[in-house]
């Protein structure tokens, strides 16, 4: 990216965006740590954060899903699938300044199908008001893992009212 590209400080470092029409986007910003191996099963560990600067330009990997035929037309064109998919992503009209509502997007699909990309254009809604618009990943899979999927949502939200002044965002006005 561009020494123009926007970036926003979050309170596990900086991250590094893209601009389009006026509207910032924060792809791919990881709000827990990775929940792999040993922990798959268990609640959103908190995140460690990174140095530098993290590239935050496309959406975080898909959760591991069922491969029927109606989670592939949820989930069109997400190849990318992995343990590792505790991600949101922002679209932001600033990140100074006033302190935006924000729209939190939890996609829907069962907790089996689904991804924090697919069947809504938060950056369309931005563009229509003075709103910020985050959608969230968490893991899918059935009944087997649900307690934790409600902690990955919870955890997201945390990790919101946390940064929530960094994104420009109203932490008293999240809208789930």
């Amino acid at each position: 990216m561009s020494s123009q590209s926007p970036q926003a400080e979050t309170v596990h470092g900086r991250v590094e965006g893209t601009e389009s029409r006026g509207i910032l986007a924060f792809k791919g910003i990881p709000y827990a740590e990775a929940p792999q191996g040993r922990f798959r099963f268990q609640p959103p560990r908190p995140l460690k954060g990174w140095k530098g600067l993290h590239p935050a330009h496309r959406c975080g990997a898909v959760p591991i899903q069922p491969a029927l035929p109606i989670f592939r037309f949820l989930n069109a064109g997400a190849a990318r699938q992995s343990e590792d998919c505790l991600f949101l992503n922002v679209w932001t009209p600033g990140t100074e300044g006033t302190k935006r509502p924000v729209l939190v997007w939890i996609h829907g699909g069962g907790w089996r199908g689904g991804n924090k990309s697919s069947g809504v254009r938060l950056n369309s809604f931005v563009a229509t008001g003075n709103y910020v618009g985050v959608s969230v990943g968490y893991r899918l899979s059935g009944e087997a893992i649900w307690p934790a999927q409600i902690h990955d949502c919870k955890a997201a939200i945390r990790w919101l009212r946390g940064n929530a002044k960094k994104h420009g965002m109203n932490p008293g006005k999240i809208a789930v």
